[in-house]
């Protein structure tokens, strides 16, 4: 089995950075920086932790904004390290090797009890996260970590159909428009995709036979 890696180093870094970055959304203003400022001295004060002189994140790309984490890591004179991930299969191959060296990382909560049942990410302490009781209780304790030993949400989102409505007619309604190519989509080849994401398209497909979407049985 590979080497655990620390998935919080103190449970602090996400209370102190992600999460309170993350809820400030897209926007760098001055103002909004100087909240966040307030509120990362406050919860360090709560907290009571010192924060490590460098922190290792590994991301989804565009799902947070660099100027307000770049921001937040400068005015606490943090090192900061910041990589971006594309798939699922980059993941899991940074945490097989055992040498990731990431603090924080935002997984897919389909994966996530495969990797800690394969020893590659570390428990969280959430009595170190302030922020975590401000969860709603829809987002605590989800199936796959029930007791929110591995995680805790940062965002969340649908998948679903969408078409140009000047240029596709009768609309497309239903997955059977998609699965079904004699229905209508026949007629525009090369011109239908899908997200290049076996989660999804399994999912997709699920759906459509209107089965599980969730659903692990062959």
């Amino acid at each position: 089995m590979s080497t655990r890696r620390e998935y919080l180093k103190a449970g602090v870094a996400g209370a102190l950075g992600l999460v309170v970055g993350g809820a400030a959304g897209y926007y760098g203003t001055a103002a909004e920086r100087e909240a966040l400022k307030e509120q990362i001295e406050s919860l360090r004060k709560e907290v009571g932790v010192k924060l490590e002189d460098e922190i290792d994140i590994y991301n989804w790309t565009y799902y947070v904004n660099r100027s307000l984490v770049d921001a937040w890591a400068e005015e606490n004179n943090l090192k900061l390290i910041y990589d971006y991930l594309e798939s699922y299969d980059e993941v899991y191959a940074k945490l097989e090797t055992g040498a990731s060296g990431y603090d924080i990382m935002t997984l897919t909560s389909p994966e996530i009890l495969s990797y800690a049942e394969r020893g590659l990410i570390e428990e969280i302490d959430v009595s170190k996260i302030p922020n975590f009781k401000y969860l709603p209780d829809a987002f605590k304790g989800p199936k796959w970590d029930p007791e929110n030993k591995y995680s805790v949400i940062y965002s969340y989102g649908t998948t679903g159909l969408a078409w140009n409505g000047e240029k596709v007619e009768p609309e497309v309604t239903r997955w059977a428009d998609v699965f079904e190519p004699e229905r209508q989509l026949g007629t525009y080849s090369k011109k239908v995709t899908m997200m290049p994401d076996i989660t999804e398209t399994l999912g997709a497909a699920l759906f459509y036979l209107g089965r599980d979407p969730n659903s692990m049985k062959d």
